[in-house]
Parts: C-alpha cells; structure tokens; sequence
C-alpha cells in the first residue's frame, strides 16, 4: 500500500470560474430529462451530451431542451459558456406546442420581459413603472387567481396534443391477440436501449408459450 503526497485544495468562487458556472446551469436544464447522461471531458471543456437519436423528430426539437443547447454549443465551441444562458432563457420565455404557453408564464402568471424593453422602453413598462405599489400589488393578485385557469387550460391542450398524436403513431400499429397455449416469438431487447446486451452471441428472439392473457393486451410468457 502506498502512500499520497500533499493535496492542496484551492478554493474558486463560482463566479471567477465561468466553466463552473455554465455546468451548473447545464445540470439544472437537464434534471427533468430521465434518460442516463454521459458527459466525457476533454481536458479543460466538458462536452454537452446528446439525448436524441432521432434528430429529425421535430416534436423532440421543440420540446427537448437538449437539442436547443446542443445547437448553441456547436455554433459556439470556445464560448459556449456565455451562450449558454441566453438559450435557456429562449427556452424558458417560448411557447411550447402542447400547451400554447411559456413555462414561465404556467409559474409566475406572467409574461416575460425582453431585455430590449428594459434599455427602450415600451408602452408595457411605462405603465407598469407608473403604477403605486397599492396598485402593483393588486394587479398581482389578479394575475395570480387566473393562474390556476391558465394552468388548466394549458393541462387541457396538452392532452389534446398527446391525443393527436396518439392517433398519428397508432395508424401504423398492427392490433395483434393471442390466445392461452399459443406459441409466440419475442424479441429479447435490454430495458435501456442505449446500452448493449453484455453478450453480443445471444439470440435476439426466442420462442415463449402464452401462459395467461390480460384484458389490457398483456400477456404472461413462459420459455
């Protein structure tokens, strides 16, 4: 057993490291994303990771923000760090297809304010900037009682988008039953099917019997 030389530790503030802070917001645009993130380093710079194996689905191009930052980091190679946060604001403040809102307007009840609007001022920020604070607060108020309507509304368009899209996906679906006794062959993938099988020699389909069939479509297989 060997032994360590002296560590020395250097503390950083985030904001001296501009690296830090761009994975740190990295990190938290793509905590709702569920799949297994692969980030290789190279030296110095970190290389975002790619979600989509289909680049050409435009419904995953406007609602996966791995894309959207996957597309600023190639414009920008050296940089990207900077443009990082421009792009998840972009995301932030576009309407999204499903829900025809922002998610920052189902938070806050508001719509966002373009950085433009606040070095020229626009007829919005006039009047806002003219009222008392009496008057703000009860504009608030209101603003946050029709939440919970614009929250529904958005709930009720987003199903309404999955259900057209449902039946687009399903017209080239084959309804199949089966019976109990009935021989079937099934095809053996991994649950994740970003990773390999760990023996490549395996059969990719093997033959089962049906041992009890469900109402639901679901059948329990037995080798």
């Amino acid at each position: 057993m060997g032994w360590v030389g002296d560590v020395e530790l250097e503390y950083l503030p985030r904001n001296d490291n501009k690296q830090a802070d761009a994975l740190t917001k990295l990190v938290s645009a793509l905590s709702m994303i569920d799949k297994e993130a692969r980030i290789p380093i190279c030296k110095s710079w970190v290389i975002p990771p790619i979600f989509s194996d289909d680049e050409d689905d435009r419904f995953q191009e406007e609602e996966n923000p791995a894309i959207l930052l996957k597309k600023v980091v190639v414009k920008s190679k050296r940089d990207w760090h900077e443009s990082i946060g421009e792009a998840l604001w972009a995301y932030r403040a576009t309407i999204r297809t499903p829900t025809q809102s922002t998610p920052y307007a189902l938070v806050y009840g508001v719509k966002t304010v373009l950085p433009l609007e606040q070095q020229i001022p626009s007829l919005k920020i006039t009047i806002q900037e003219g009222l008392i604070d009496e008057e703000n607060a009860r504009i608030q108020l209101e603003e946050l009682e029709a939440l919970n309507e614009k929250r529904l509304e958005a709930q009720q368009r987003f199903e309404c988008n999955q259900t057209r899209l449902s039946k687009s996906f399903n017209k080239k679906v084959r309804l199949r039953s089966f019976q109990v006794s009935d021989l079937v062959l099934a095809v053996r993938r991994p649950i994740t099917t970003t990773h390999r099988m760990k023996n490549k020699f395996l059969p990719n389909r093997m033959a089962y019997y049906v041992k009890k069939a469900y109402t639901n479509g679901v059948y329990k297989l037995i080798a």
